[in-house]
């Protein structure tokens, strides 16, 4: 504190003045404060100016500088004085303060600063901010906003009115609806909305602000930042279009897939079935009987591409549908070994499963998916080994089921390993006129793996030495389920009779009604079943299905789905609006899982895949035909 008489000659410092600047106690006394070192030279001049100025007219003297403190630093202070005056109005003396603001200073600064670089990085990011003032309704919008909106700052005249005038009308009610919600019931302020520009080109702006009150919570202001995202909605927008046409794509392809798949599976299906028929009548010549077995081995072998394509095309459109259920796991490897040790052993080669790990006794996964990986990697393997072994390898560890495939086969050089995971390419072409395939296999063995969040890779392989591959899925130890030892698995089971060769089912009596439109299907499955004791009828489209099942009485009826005239879902949809309550099992050379969901939709009661497994197909009839039966 200081005291000044009424010329503005210094009488009093206190002594904490004094301890401040480190000088004597008496220094500075009348005007020799001026010529005290304790000024930054760059301050002196105007603060001298600046009191001679307060004492000349009396106005309160206020002014910032910087003194020089005891340890030599400058640091800013803020000087003020205010005059005292007698009776008559005269200035008797003048009272003053000198207070440190060195740090509000600097802060004030750094704040300034940090303003700065904020605008500078907004004009950067071409991002406008504005503030509304909620009491005087005063709408401030910076330099960037009001060109990209097209706002002339020489007429602008800071009002919220002129800022909406400028949004779209059809946009215009709801943002201000959500400026006065934002305000007043204190909610983050975050709205899309379209800006007409004068030349009424449309933008599209995200605005975000956030509310301010004063000392008794009454709202204030609102302030925040609007950016242009109109090129961002023109890029969602081409994505979301440019996805509906790889939908509509994949769509596409996969109805020419499955359409492909009926069409190639239907006449398999009577191709395969008197084929089979024809090797068990006995009739036929040993000569007649190999020209047969051949005709069957190939039918399967294209049954087996078809399928292979159809999958590949669903896993990549990402339509491939993946079950868990709980599988008692060396059961299921053990099935798995009989078959496919009966192939190696029709190879003149040996086939061997081994457990790395104890294993869990049930697993949760997708049976019919596991089993086509191991098909696809154990058969692969058996059919390039002409002599030797192949051998099968299971571990569990951590939810992950392991599977290592060593064979002694052929072996594939590291040119060719590179190809290995190419759809419909072969590691060599001398490989595709030996064995025959597509190359389709390994990929979809891939694709599979990954899809149930696992892998399949090649970890080495040497020509004439043979090839190593591990394959591994994702598998849920189920609850309750102990892990089985090494001593307590076994993975050998006695060979079964195949089921087709055996005894007909039970099924004399059984009145069947066929509606099928292909004339060899309606032939093969007549010879099946009246082989068989079924009394065998038949229509030819989903129309003459409808007119008999509501005219005569049958205890199965098998459907086609896909025929003219009427097609399955229909009839089975009228049967059922008709309440005929018989048991409707669909055919259909569609193989996939969507379709039989879709059967189970329409109103069918199961459901059976072309081509048509003759044993599958006695074990339906016999369970729904005489219910109180037990199926095979």
């Amino acid at each position: 504190a200081f005291i000044a008489n009424s010329h503005g000659e210094l009488t009093y410092y206190n002594q904490r003045f004094y301890d401040y600047i480190g000088l004597g106690h008496g220094k500075g006394r009348g005007t020799e404060w001026k010529q005290l070192p304790i000024h930054h030279p760059d301050d002196l001049e105007r603060t001298i100016e600046r009191w001679n100025y307060s004492v000349t007219t009396g106005e309160p003297y206020e002014i910032e500088y910087r003194l020089r403190r005891a340890d030599g630093m400058y640091r800013w202070h803020l000087g003020r004085a205010f005059a005292d005056r007698d009776s008559t109005g005269q200035i008797s003396e003048w009272f003053g303060t000198n207070t440190d603001i060195h740090d509000l200073r600097v802060a004030q600064e750094r704040l300034r600063d940090a303003e700065a670089t904020l605008n500078l990085a907004l004009t950067a990011a071409d991002i406008g901010f504005w503030d509304w003032d909620a009491v005087t309704g005063v709408t401030i919008l910076s330099p960037t906003l009001m060109k990209s909106w097209g706002i002339d700052p020489k007429t602008y005249r800071n009002t919220m009115d002129e800022a909406l005038e400028r949004i779209h009308p059809d946009d215009r009610e709801r943002v201000w609806a959500q400026i006065q919600e934002s305000t007043f019931q204190k909610k983050r302020y975050d709205v899309e909305y379209r800006v007409v520009r004068p030349d009424g080109e449309q933008i599209v702006v995200n605005a975000k602000g956030q509310f301010f009150v004063d000392e008794s919570g009454r709202p204030q202001r609102l302030s925040g930042v609007a950016i242009d995202i109109t090129e961002r909605k023109r890029a969602e927008q081409e994505l979301r279009d440019a996805r509906t046409a790889a939908e509509g794509a994949n769509s596409a392809k996969s109805a020419f897939l499955a359409n492909m798949s009926h069409e190639i599976r239907t006449p398999l299906g009577a191709i395969m079935g008197f084929s089979e028929l024809a090797q068990q009548s006995g009739a036929l010549s040993e000569e007649a009987a190999n020209f047969v077995d051949v005709v069957h081995r190939n039918s399967v072998q294209v049954l087996k591409i078809v399928d292979d394509i159809l999958d590949l095309a669903k896993v990549e459109a990402g339509r491939v549908l993946i079950e868990k259920i709980e599988t008692p796991l060396v059961t299921f490897l053990a099935d798995f070994t009989s078959l496919m040790g009966f192939r190696a052993r029709e190879n003149g080669i040996n086939f061997r499963v081994e457990a790395l790990t104890d294993l869990p006794e049930f697993v949760s996964i997708d049976p019919t998916r596991v089993r086509q990986i191991l098909t696809n990697v154990v058969g692969n393997a058996i059919k390039f080994t002409p002599n030797g072994s192949v051998t099968l390898s299971v571990s569990y560890t951590n939810g992950r089921l392991d599977f290592g495939v060593r064979d002694t086969g052929r072996g594939i050089s590291p040119e060719q390993a590179t190809l290995l995971f190419q759809p419909f390419v072969q590691a060599d072409i001398s490989t595709t006129r030996k064995y025959g395939g597509t190359g389709l296999g390994l990929v979809l063995t891939k694709r599979l793996c990954q899809t149930m969040g696992g892998d399949f890779v090649l970890k080495y392989s040497q020509l004439g030495v043979g090839s190593h591959f591990i394959a591994w899925v994702e598998a849920e130890r189920t609850v309750h389920s102990r892990m089985l030892t090494s001593q307590e698995i076994v993975f050998e089971r006695a060979e079964k009779k195949n089921p087709q060769g055996g005894a007909a089912l039970p099924l004399a009596g059984i009145r069947v009604l066929l509606v099928e439109d292909s004339p060899d299907n309606q032939e093969l499955l007549r010879v099946i079943l009246e082989k068989q004791g079924v009394i065998f009828s038949l229509a030819n489209n989903g129309a003459e299905g409808l007119k008999k099942v509501l005219s005569e009485d049958f205890d199965v009826v098998l459907m086609d789905v896909q025929m003219p005239v009427m097609d399955g879902h229909e009839a089975v949809s009228k049967m059922r609006a008709s309440d005929y309550q018989k048991p409707v099992i669909a055919l259909t050379a569609h193989a996939m899982k969507e379709e039989y969901e879709r059967a189970m939709r329409s109103g069918f009661t199961d459901y059976l895949s072309k081509p048509v497994n003759r044993a599958a197909l006695a074990e339906k009839i016999l369970k729904y035909g005489r219910p109180t039966a037990s199926p095979a």
